[in-house]
């Protein structure tokens, strides 16, 4: 569950809670957006809290399960 604050006025985002995720069964969570960040629209990402395998670019988990062959 999240959360997102849209602020027209001031021109941003504010981002809590679970955004997505992506589990596998054996593997678990694979890839996983979850925390708080804050986008101004101007300057682009302000603030980053939390596991953002997103904008950590950690794909390593999520391209390693996309690689295996489907039992």
């Amino acid at each position: 569950m999240n959360s997102e604050v849209v602020d027209l006025v001031n021109g941003g985002i504010t981002e809590n809670g679970s955004t997505f995720k992506i589990i596998v069964p054996g593997a678990g969570a694979v890839f996983l957006d979850v925390g708080k960040f804050i986008i101004d629209f101007e300057n682009g990402l302000e603030f980053l809290a939390g596991r953002h395998d997103f904008f950590d670019g950690d794909v390593a988990a999520l391209c390693a399960v996309l690689a295996e062959p489907a039992a």
